[in-house]
């Protein structure tokens, strides 16, 4: 695959563009929670009560957290694409050599050899999709709730027994 130079310059300076927008944005929000959650923190204490720092507690894990996340799904990404590029180059090596595959009847290899990629591709294209599942946020909340509802219900004047069932 070639790219003209005017090409790639158009890509670098979309992304470099893209990039200083998004840095004065992070660099002004980044600065500003530092002070933010220290205030937030203590007013929610202040009004709450110290039941409310077990909720910024579990906050302050949630940004590590994710990173891991995303760093793992970020990997598989790369593992991904390296073998699409082993199977896309196989398949340029197939068409390419056509004839002398069909001369010298090396279908059968190719075609397990293939098929054998494809399915890498495939386990590795499912080990990210399992990575976004707990990346999202919508695996989160249900089990965020529980566990609130479960504190709740075993501090609180409501009896567990009640809310399990028994």
């Amino acid at each position: 695959m070639k790219f003209s130079t005017g090409h790639v310059i158009d890509l670098v300076s979309n992304d470099v563009q893209r990039l200083e927008v998004e840095l004065v944005k992070w660099f002004l929000f980044g600065t500003l929670a530092f002070l933010d959650i220290p205030v937030a923190t203590f007013l929610l204490v202040y009004f709450i009560g110290w039941q409310a720092l077990m909720g910024v507690i579990f906050l302050c894990f949630l940004p590590p957290y994710f990173a891991g996340l995303s760093h793992a799904g970020a990997t598989l990404r790369l593992r991904t694409a390296a073998v699409s590029d082993r199977r896309i180059s196989l398949m340029n090596q197939v068409i390419s050599g056509i004839r002398t595959i069909k001369t010298h009847a090396w279908e059968d290899k190719y075609r397990e050899k293939i098929k054998s990629t494809r399915r890498y591709e495939e386990k590795q294209c499912q080990y990210n999709v399992n990575v976004e599942k707990v990346d999202s946020p919508s695996t989160i909340r249900p089990q965020l709730s529980l566990v609130i509802r479960l504190y709740k219900c075993s501090s609180g004047s409501i009896n567990l027994t009640w809310f399990i069932g028994g």
